[in-house]
């Protein structure tokens, strides 16, 4: 068996227990879009683990055009739907910008603001909560209907191949978040050509000692 079929049965495993997780806690917050057009809630379903990630050009709040294209291949790609509206949204967010930080090297995060208002409203937003990532302005909404989404926050997590890896609806305190977390570290660990073992309980750095 490759390393590379290892690792994407590590990750659905990983997938798999995240989902099990999710049945027996708590509902998560979650917040309804608000449509643009009076659409049906989009079919979340119709989006699964290792589809390619559908494309995303857009515009960030400084009018810049940021195609995710351009990112694929170099780094993991964290995509984010919020709202200015969603609370749970702005509960999260810190969370993954402490994240991406942690990475840096390895992950960008992309912040879809699917607010159907004026940008001047997302960057006010921005501003005030002192959000330092990219913020791309989804205002039609045309990106969250390709990504199936009808609750905020939602997340994605894109490998360098384009592949989405995991995937989650819904805030749930810090748990998301480490779920997500998991993942993206056998994803930096498998690239740093971490050798079957790397998911042992030892710290780096930490060799374990021979038993006399």
């Amino acid at each position: 068996m490759s390393r590379l079929i290892k690792l994407k049965t590590l990750l659905l495993i990983l997938l798999l227990l995240t989902v099990a997780i999710q049945a027996k806690g708590k509902k998560s917050k979650e917040v309804p879009v608000e449509s643009t057009d009076g659409k049906a809630d989009a079919d979340t379903t119709e989006l699964y683990i290792s589809d390619k990630a559908p494309p995303i050009v857009l515009r960030d709040i400084f009018g810049r055009l940021v195609n995710i294209k351009n990112i694929i291949g170099k780094k993991n790609i964290i995509v984010a739907f919020w709202a200015t509206y969603c609370i749970p949204c702005r509960e999260e967010m810190p969370q993954l910008e402490k994240l991406a930080k942690k990475y840096d090297d390895d992950v960008a995060l992309l912040l879809v603001s699917v607010d159907k208002r004026k940008k001047g409203l997302v960057s006010g937003y921005i501003r005030r909560h002192g959000i330092r990532s990219i913020v791309l302005l989804d205002v039609y909404q045309q990106t969250l209907e390709r990504y199936k989404v009808d609750k905020i926050p939602a997340l994605f997590l894109i490998d360098k191949s384009g592949e989405i890896v995991f995937k989650s609806s819904g805030y749930r305190s810090t748990r998301g978040v480490r779920e997500l977390r998991k993942i993206l570290e056998i994803l930096i660990a498998y690239k740093n050509g971490a050798s079957d073992d790397c998911y042992s309980t030892t710290p780096k750095g930490r060799k374990k000692q021979k038993r006399k």
